[in-house]
């Protein structure tokens, strides 16, 4: 059976360019047999649709007239896609699914899932709550503490503060953590942003980078013996399964955007790795099982990757509801190719939609009925 399925990247977030990345590996490799809308959302919000956008080329000097392309949104309680003409609206199909290539904020915190929801839509991707929790890096520390699991010490604190308290927040900061330490934003991802810090100069370059990105900073304690290992997670059939353990390879400290994105055309497909990672069995078996409980307790939905650093003992750092590539390449081990993965995302997807429409979202109370009939209507008290 034909199904329209609409393929939403960009968006304005300083991740705007690797959610294209992402955007056009999910368009090329979705299966032909959908109809397939590719909806760009630009940096500056206008939402546009067009065959152009399949062009990776397109985006490089972009010119929605030159691309002939057309804008266009959706609207709450309504799962069509719409052509906006001026100030008319052109029905152009309906959505029976969204994947969601997003990455940062306005679109992998929860916004565009929240949206989505009010429209009726289908979706790939986790629901509100944990989009928001899984891209503000502060809360998502509380979170993982709240469930038990272990993270590398932190602080954190806002931008107002620092620039009124430098010296305070920085002895605190020096006092709970000494060096070296990793500061980032705490909301945004791909490494934008963040510097690992061995002395208080280092410490104030990192801060001010980081604050001109976000208004809240977290600082971790930097692990000088560690390795990173990525485990990532989906759910089907209401069964979770997890992936083998990857090991990114980087020279540096910490994956930077650069290893990540930049060593070649295939975004987080192109990165260095070890795969399966060289690790103890005991050690892959318990972040198998907490990227697992993370996944449950927070109910997600989608393809979703847990980064953890593995010192003397294992540390989860972040969940990622959204990853780069949506961590296709860790499920080809497994026997799923990437357009078969898509295949089981929409599939989980519409199925987690009916689903969520068995609730039910309506209440008949007796409270608007009591000032029915001529009764007054309820009078403030002045203080």
């Amino acid at each position: 059976m034909e199904s329209n399925v609409a393929v939403f990247f960009g968006g304005q977030s300083c991740e705007h360019d690797i959610s294209i990345l992402t955007g056009i590996q999910v368009l090329h490799n979705l299966d032909p047999s959908h109809n397939i809308y590719p909806i760009y959302i630009h940096s500056g919000g206008i939402w546009y649709t067009g065959r152009r956008l399949w062009d990776i080329s397109s985006y490089a000097d972009f010119d929605p007239k030159r691309l002939k392309l057309k804008k266009v949104c959706v609207l709450p309680y309504d799962t069509r896609l719409f052509e906006l003409r001026g100030r008319r609206l052109k029905p152009i199909c309906e959505i029976d699914c969204a994947v969601l290539a997003m990455h940062g904020i306005n679109g992998e915190d929860g916004s565009l899932a929240g949206l989505l929801q009010l429209s009726g839509i289908p979706q790939t991707s986790t629901n509100v709550l944990g989009g928001a929790l899984g891209m503000d890096k502060i809360a998502m520390k509380v979170f993982f503490e709240g469930l038990g699991l272990k993270v590398l010490p932190y602080t954190y604190f806002e931008r107002r503060q620092y620039m009124y308290e430098q010296e305070k927040t920085l002895q605190s900061i020096e006092e709970a953590l000494g060096y070296p330490v990793i500061v980032k934003p705490s909301m945004l991802g791909s490494s934008i942003g963040i510097k690992v810090c061995s002395s208080r100069q280092e410490l104030i370059e990192g801060i001010e980078t980081a604050i001109r990105f976000d208004r809240r900073v977290l600082v971790e304690r930097a692990e000088e013996e560690f390795i990173e290992i990525n485990c990532a997670a989906f759910k089907t059939c209401g069964a979770i399964r997890a992936t083998e353990c990857e090991r990114p390879i980087s020279w540096r400290h910490f994956l930077s955007f650069e290893d990540k994105y930049l060593g070649g055309e295939k975004g987080m497909a192109s990165a260095g790795r070890e795969f399966p990672a060289d690790i103890d069995e005991e050690i892959s078996d318990r972040i198998k099982e907490i990227t697992k409980k993370i996944y449950r307790s927070l109910n997600l939905k989608g393809v979703v990757r847990a980064d953890f650093i593995v010192s003397d003992d294992i540390y989860i750092n972040e969940i990622n509801t959204i990853p780069g590539s949506l961590s296709f390449y860790l499920w080809e081990h497994e026997g799923i190719t990437f357009t078969k993965l898509l295949d089981m995302m929409i599939k989980e997807a519409r199925e987690d939609h009916r689903d969520f429409k068995k609730c039910a979202y309506s209440f008949k109370s007796p409270a608007l009925s009591l000032w029915s009939g001529g009764q007054k209507s309820p009078k403030l008290k002045k203080n």
